[in-house]
């Protein structure tokens, strides 16, 4: 079954004669060798053996030799078999690639990839369903055909085809460099129709909204773990959503009807305290539960002890421009410190600029004023909203580039280091104008109607809808671009071979995936990441953002499931242990919520009757005293439940048992390097 797939460019006519000058440079890069020589099967390598000969290539037979050399290498170096064809406008050619079982279970026994354990040799119904993985081994495999599990005739999935053909290719190829020089466009997982048609039925036909329960070891064994805990990290976040909505929609009815009442004072001030108690309680819940909810389905992934791979980023730029000002300073400091130096300034920069902007609600308030009266304010603030939202590409942009500027050298400091910018960039775009009204509007301009908390909660409303709206849309507009542009392709197509232009009038499945796009995970935890701050921070003081924002989830669960299964590539699976780096922004917003509806029952609202000048002192007592037991409990609270703990020790006696008496905790290398790739594999 072929499963993997290369995309290659064809240059157009005008360029075909052009003489491309960095072929010869680009080869050790691509193929790790400085000389034909160094390849032990170059005898069998052709196209290769005059790739290296070559003094001076044309662009187009520098694309052909160096795409025929590649397919000479997954024949004779990686033992695998291939099939191209061209896309019907003879502008790319596709290579479709497959390799044996026994081929691959050598190279899973080489870097001793894990597998899970067969089912039938535990007689515990837990267990079962979460058997551990454990190393292959040829001659143990051989021994007992019975070790590992069956899936169809072997004990292969093809997603761990998938995984290590990517390895034994990346040992051969630069895949990366190959992209970056032009003779590659692609290299992805081909979709298999029978297994998407099963996702899509529990994803997108699936009508449940209260308790969702989604088929996440269907999509682990599809996309690979990574995607899986996305989905079972909004699973979580929606499913928690639903239980603080009820509270939340209690709070807002009580206060509905005692809004007339002489009492509103003591009953809403008890009400607001009994409110805060629970959101309290669930922020901490939140936080435990989705320890070990991740602790879990890492330990049923078999990914418990996993530790994130540093793959060495291949288009990194090691080289800093000098000049006459800048010299002095990297005599003192190694370019990469001048780099993370400036970055620094840009930030603060920029996120001065954020206030600036965020906070321009009292410039269009004027502009209005003379026109719309008392409405002005209403329309200045959706304006603010408006440009809010708006502005956020802008800031993503921004991240992205100052990122690549740092010149990171690992793939996880790249990625880690773009989503701290993004996330700040948006927590000070989304939060400081509403943390403004909150706090700070009192003591320099009047309220809206005089009043703070219904400034607060009418901003609120329209922050939220405007948000919502402008996200929900984002989606929506993607979908309908990629179904507009798929549209327009087939009526070309349709035109095109009418006029006998093309021999075929249907475009393959293969050719369709070629224009997907890829699957950004940053994108997608990043909305989750914000709406999680909205609930936490003002749940207090808008208490119906739980029911909003659950079914914004809901929305968004199929929505996102609807783009990943029909217009996005199919990713290259990572083994993940969580979600990593998100875990933290989470905790450090669960805190900042703790901290923030303090302040709005004690400052704002003062349930608790505080004399008006030892507020602040009173609001940090309780905030450390709160944030303290916060801690306490988190800590003295066990991250492994006794269920987890059971499984485990079942887990090692049936390792110890069937496997190995000495077995320890097993340890991830990674995938490759592009330190290796300076000695990548012999044929």
């Amino acid at each position: 079954m072929y499963l993997l797939a290369l995309q290659f460019p064809i240059p157009s006519e005008k360029k075909r004669s052009d003489t491309d000058e960095k072929f010869e440079g680009a080869l050790e890069d691509i193929f790790g060798k400085t000389d034909i020589s160094h390849f032990e099967c170059s005898e069998r390598m052709p196209s290769l053996c005059r790739l290296y000969a070559s003094q001076s290539l044309t662009k187009f037979e520098a694309m052909e030799l160096i795409r025929f050399s590649v397919i000479e290498i997954l024949h004779n170096c990686c033992g695998m078999g291939t099939y191209m064809f061209q896309n019907i406008e003879n502008k790319e050619i596709f290579c479709r690639i497959r390799c044996p079982d026994d081929i691959l279970l050598e190279e899973a026994h080489l870097y001793k990839d894990n597998f899970q354990m067969n089912p039938d040799l535990e007689e515990s119904s837990d267990v079962k369903l979460i058997m551990p993985y454990i190393p292959f081994n040829k001659q143990k495999y051989e021994k007992n055909p019975e070790l590992y599990a069956k899936h169809g005739k072997g004990i292969l999935k093809n997603i761990d085809r998938i995984r290590i053909m990517e390895r034994l290719i990346q040992a051969h190829i630069n895949i990366e460099m190959m992209i970056k020089n032009g003779f590659l466009i692609d290299f992805f997982p081909i979709h298999e129709e029978s297994s998407l048609d099963s996702i899509e039925e529990s994803l997108l036909e699936s009508n449940q909204l209260i308790d969702l329960r989604m088929p996440i070891l269907t999509i682990k064994d599809y996309f690979g773990d990574k995607l899986a805990f996305y989905y079972i990290w909004l699973q979580f976040f929606t499913n928690r959503l639903f239980i603080l909505s009820y509270s939340g929609l209690a709070f807002c009815i009580i206060g509905y009807y005692i809004a007339d009442i002489n009492q509103i004072s003591l009953l809403h001030k008890w009400t607001e305290i009994i409110f805060g108690a629970t959101l309290f309680l669930w922020i901490i819940s939140f936080i435990v539960y989705w320890g070990r909810e991740s602790q879990f389905y890492a330990l049923q992934f078999g990914a418990q002890y996993y530790k994130e791979n540093d793959l060495v980023r291949q288009n990194v730029d090691h080289k800093t421009n000098r000049n006459s000002i800048l010299i002095q300073f990297q005599n003192l400091l190694s370019a990469k410190a001048m780099r993370q130096v400036f970055s620094n300034f840009i930030n603060l920069f920029v996120i001065g600029w954020i206030l600036l902007l965020s906070n321009s609600n009292l410039f269009y308030w004027k502009i209005f004023e003379n026109n719309y009266g008392e409405n002005s304010y209403i329309f200045a603030s959706i304006l603010n909203a408006l440009q809010i939202v708006f502005m956020q590409k802008i800031y993503d942009y921004v991240a992205f580039k100052l990122t690549n500027y740092e010149d990171h050298k690992l793939q996880s400091e790249f990625e880690n280091s773009l989503i701290m910018k993004r996330v700040v960039y948006q927590l000070v775009n989304y939060f400081s104008r509403l943390i403004y009204l909150a706090f700070i509007k009192e003591h320099f301009e009047i309220c809206y109607h005089n009043n703070c908390t219904d400034d607060l909660s009418l901003n609120l409303w329209i922050f939220y809808i405007v948000y919502i709206i402008f996200n929900i849309s984002q989606v929506i507009l993607k979908l309908l671009g990629a179904n507009a542009r798929y549209k327009a392709e087939d009526s070309k197509i349709k035109i095109q071979y009418n006029k006998g232009e093309i021999p075929r009038m249907e475009i393959s499945h293969l050719e369709a995936e070629g224009k997907f796009s890829k699957i950004d995970l940053i994108d997608e935890y990043l909305p989750l990441a914000m709406n999680y701050g909205f609930i936490v921070l003002f749940c207090i003081a808008f208490p119906l953002g739980p029911l909003i924002f659950w079914l914004y989830n809901v929305a968004l669960l199929k929505l996102n499931s609807y783009k990943i299964i029909y217009y996005s590539k199919r990713p290259m699976p990572e083994v993940s242990g969580g979600i990593g780096i998100w875990n933290d922004i989470i905790k450090f917003l669960s805190y900042a919520g703790l901290i923030t509806n303090i302040g709005l029952l004690v400052l704002r609202d003062n349930i608790f009757n505080f004399n008006y000048h030892y507020r602040w002192w009173n609001f940090i007592t309780l905030e450390h005293l709160m944030l303290g037991l916060m801690i306490f409990i988190l800590a003295s609270y066990p991250l492994k439940s006794d269920f987890m703990k059971d499984i485990e020790n079942k887990q090692n006696s049936l390792i110890k048992k069937f496997y190995s008496k000495s077995y320890s905790k097993p340890i991830y290398e990674p995938r490759y390097t592009v330190d290796q790739s300076i000695n990548m594999k012999d044929c």
